[in-house]
């Protein structure tokens, strides 16, 4: 219940994310605002596969999580911090 890397360092821009789900539950990766009211990006994977998403990011930082119940909670949560 983590994401690898926790914490994504790039600069502003345009950047494609590319998620790959290892294990055996259904996940999706979301980047959000930093105060969580705004989706900016998203994609889910079940296990073995990937997903990918395109987004455009300004300077500052976000949160990279799963949606899916529980999972924040349980330590899938990260940053994205745009330089």
């Amino acid at each position: 219940m983590s994401f690898s890397p926790s914490t994504v360092q790039v600069r502003s821009g345009t950047w494609n994310f590319h998620f790959e789900k290892h294990g055996t539950l259904f996940h999706d990766l979301t980047i959000e605002s930093s105060n969580g009211t705004e989706v900016l990006g998203a994609t889910a994977a079940q296990p073995g596969q990937s997903g990918d998403f395109t987004v455009t990011l300004g300077r500052g930082r976000y949160v990279m999580v799963c949606l899916e119940p529980g999972h924040r909670q349980a330590g899938m949560i990260g940053e994205v911090d745009v330089g």
